[in-house]
């Protein structure tokens, strides 16, 4: 493991996220940022949470409290 391609890095990380409660995920990318230093494996949990909401249980919408369904409704 030490001597991957950054391609075969994304694919295990990305595989191991699917496995994960959403919640774990978040809270990692915010420790792997704050206290380890990282940089791109924060933001590669992030968007991973946010491109696949429907995916991961809804996180992107549930963490706001509504279910996305009048996002740009006026009124």
């Amino acid at each position: 493991m030490f001597y991957e391609k950054a391609d075969d890095r994304v694919e295990r990380i990305v595989r191991l996220v699917e496995r994960c409660d959403d919640r774990f995920v978040a809270q990692l990318a915010v420790y792997t940022r704050q206290k380890m230093n990282l940089r791109s494996v924060p933001l590669m949990l992030v968007v991973d949470l946010a491109l696949t909401p429907w995916r991961r249980g809804g996180l992107f919408f549930a963490v706001g409290g509504d279910s996305g369904r009048d996002v740009g409704a006026e009124g």
